[in-house]
């Protein structure tokens, strides 16, 4: 696939009621996938500033992508902040080459 990058993605470890975590949680996974730039804005409000990156995912059909998750993009940790969307799912495509994929949002904050 041309122009795709790495993206490591971090699922989150689980924890039981008591906050310990829980023994299989977690787990780390690698794709190449394309990267689009969505928002780079600055958050200025009264005693605070900073800024906020959002980039736009389009990982390879099938990979699993749930908000909370962290994904580490060109070094940078980023957050998944909307649910994912498979436009694989339920569909067959009519050429090979026509590969849909899975596109979640991811943003990150610094200041």
């Amino acid at each position: 696939m041309k122009y795709t990058e790495p993206v490591e993605l971090i699922e989150p470890r689980a924890v039981d009621d008591d906050g310990l975590p829980v023994s299989g949680g977690g787990g780390r996974v690698v794709v190449n996938a394309r990267v689009q730039p969505l928002v780079l804005d600055e958050d200025a409000g009264r005693d605070r500033s900073g800024t906020y990156t959002e980039l736009r995912v389009f990982a390879p059909a099938g990979t699993r992508v749930v908000e909370g998750m962290m994904a580490v993009i060109r070094g940078e940790v980023f957050r998944v902040e909307e649910p994912s969307w498979d436009w694989s799912r339920f569909r067959r495509p009519v050429f090979a080459a026509h590969s849909p994929s899975v596109v979640f949002v991811v943003k990150r904050g610094e200041g």
